[in-house]
């Protein structure tokens, strides 16, 4: 019995509905049109995400940017806010229904910060007085400190330069800093070390540098520099801060797509065996398996590495075949991930695959603390896409086969 048993679900797994499953693959939540900027999600209600876009000059017409809002995991999505350019979302840590976007100036909006204090709507302008902002210079990026969240930091660019601000009353008031030492023309990514947050990390554009302060942002060193590009996205891994990640955008032949710091900065190297194509504008790291990675090309879509960036591979399926990749976001149960298209093509979810050595249980493939039939759509999908996950290897023959989804079965049963 225990055998027409197996036989039984192997002939489900086949002949039925679980051969439309999607693991790693990629589901369009809707959105194309958009030029999107910021993906968010709340971190104390996954279910909640924030999404920002950019405006921009269409065929015939202005395609004005917006803030969206999903409560159901991106399934629909409500329209907050219509008329402006955002280049970056942040989450307050502590109260989640505030929501800070930094504006540009693109097809005449306004640009400046907004803040909601009530999950979206409404918006208020802060007060940016101090800052040096007009038709062509926008607020690019913006930080806040985990520790002191009346400390914001944010960062400016456009044509004729931008300069780096800190506010320490919440944004009524900002003072700028670095100057004389930060010799870039566009601030593009602020990133604040999750347990000194006196260490603060720079990304520019025009001569590529990454700047370091230690303390607080009054003073920089350039820590990277390269003839060429801009560096828009940094990630520190918060399990070894010395870990640091960080990627190229529109680069030269000689420029890396991705480089990575081992010494709080001080030294890096290129990570990109296995990529095609140099240029990359988003990196993320899994918030429980720190080894794993997540980087967005402008061409080449997305990319995937569980090693911590030694090698990648490409998660592509059902994506366009050219798409470029501005943002993303890791849901707080880790088992999700969200990105999106600065081109229109809109905004996708994806099941995270864990490999062996992330596995908590063996057979869970997506980590929701149970071996169950999703498992199984995992491994069956595993098998028809040629791809050779660990964790779906039970007997370690280093292939995924009908024996390892008997192996899962038997589990379950």
């Amino acid at each position: 019995m225990h055998k027409y048993k197996q036989i039984v679900y192997y002939f489900l797994i086949f002949s039925g509905y679980l051969l439309n499953a999607q693991d790693e693959s990629w589901e369009l939540l809707g959105l194309e049109g958009e030029n999107i900027r910021s993906i968010i999600i709340d971190k104390f209600n996954d279910s909640t995400i924030y999404v920002g876009s950019y405006s921009q000059y269409g065929y015939a017409n202005i395609v004005y940017g917006k803030i969206f809002k999903s409560l159901n995991k991106g399934e629909s999505w409500d329209t907050l806010l219509i008329g402006t350019s955002v280049g970056e979302l942040l989450q307050h840590p502590s109260e989640p229904q505030t929501i800070f976007a930094t504006l540009g100036s693109a097809a005449g909006t306004q640009p400046g910060i907004i803040k909601t204090i009530n999950g979206g709507e409404s918006w208020n302008f802060l007060n940016t007085a101090e800052m040096w902002l007009n038709w062509e210079t926008n607020v690019n990026t913006i930080a806040i400190d985990p520790f002191c969240p009346d400390t914001l930091y944010a960062g400016t660019g456009g044509i004729f330069g931008g300069y780096f601000y800190r506010s320490i009353n919440g944004g009524e008031e900002w003072e700028l800093l670095g100057q004389d030492e930060i010799i870039d023309n566009n601030m593009r990514k602020i990133k604040i070390d999750p347990i000194n947050s006196q260490n603060i990390y720079l990304g520019t554009s025009g001569m590529n540098y990454i700047f370091k302060s230690s303390n607080y942002g009054i003073n920089w060193e350039i820590v990277w520099g390269n003839i060429y590009g801009t560096a828009k996205a940094i990630e520190i891994d918060s399990q070894s801060l010395n870990v640091i990640y960080a990627t190229q955008s529109f680069n030269s032949q000689e420029t890396p797509g991705i480089i990575k710091s081992n010494d709080y900065g001080l030294n890096w190297f290129t990570i990109t065996e296995g990529i095609e194509g140099l240029s990359f504008s988003e990196i993320i790291i899994h918030p429980y398996h720190s080894n794993i990675l997540f980087a967005g090309s402008d061409y080449y879509g997305m990319y995937k590495s569980v090693n911590g960036g030694e090698t990648w591979f490409p998660i592509n399926t059902n994506l366009p075949e050219t798409i470029s990749i501005r943002t993303s976001a890791i849901d707080t149960e880790g088992t999700l991930l969200f990105i999106a298209s600065a081109w229109g093509q809109g905004l996708y979810r994806s099941n995270i695959i864990l490999d062996q050595d992330n596995c908590i249980i063996p057979g869970d493939l997506n980590n929701d603390g149970s071996v169950n039939i999703l498992d199984i759509v995992q491994t069956v999908n595993c098998i028809l896409n040629n791809l050779i996950i660990d964790c779906a290897d039970l007997n370690n023959d280093n292939l995924i086969n009908i024996e390892d989804i008997i192996l899962i079965i038997n589990i379950i049963l």
